[in-house]
């Protein structure tokens, strides 16, 4: 891999890519083709309620993270029931929002 300032690397998750959406009290979370899999990714349902916005779209990848700071595709596949605890969403965009933004740029 090349090094130095002139290079930036993006990093790639091994996950499922989604959209959670936020309205008022409720949480959907949405594959990339729009089939619903809340009930597959509960724990990022639940963990979204925390979220303080009446609406909001954020765009991530639902992953595993293992000891070593990748990704674990297999646990995460194994985990699709919806009773995994070891999935977390890596959220890249906000999409939507009615919440105040607050963000401090260089």
């Amino acid at each position: 891999m090349p090094s130095g300032e002139r290079w930036i690397h993006e990093v790639k998750f091994d996950g499922y890519q989604v959209q959670v959406h936020l309205r008022d009290a409720a949480v959907k979370v949405f594959t990339r083709r729009g089939n619903d899999w809340t009930n597959c990714f509960k724990k990022i349902a639940a963990d979204a309620c925390h979220i303080n916005a009446g609406s909001a779209t954020i765009d991530g990848e639902v992953v595993v993270p293992a000891a070593d700071v990748t990704t674990d595709f297999s646990v995460l596949q194994n985990g699709l029931k919806g009773r995994s605890t070891k999935i977390v969403l890596a959220a890249f965009d906000l999409l939507t929002s009615t919440a105040t933004i607050c963000v401090s740029c260089p």
